[in-house]
């Protein structure tokens, strides 16, 4: 039953309740070698897709200041 949830959640971008589920396999069934790898994937996955985030926050900050500047200019 996690199995299917975590790769539902996967699937549907919601990468920390996925690594979140595979992580509660992982403490049931620490020897599987497809989990450890699953957890691995999502965390370098979750690692890039916070990074993205901070990058188009900061260019939409940008982009806003040059509109309200171009505004009252």
């Amino acid at each position: 039953f996690r199995q299917s949830k975590a790769e539902t959640l996967e699937k549907a971008n919601r990468l920390d309740d996925a690594l979140n589920e595979y992580t509660k396999i992982n403490e049931r069934f620490p020897n599987d070698d497809l989990i450890l790898e699953k957890i691995s994937a999502l965390k370098k996955s979750w690692s890039v897709l916070e990074k993205t985030e901070k990058i188009e926050s900061g260019l939409n900050i940008v982009f806003s200041r040059s509109v309200t500047y171009r505004l009252f200019v």
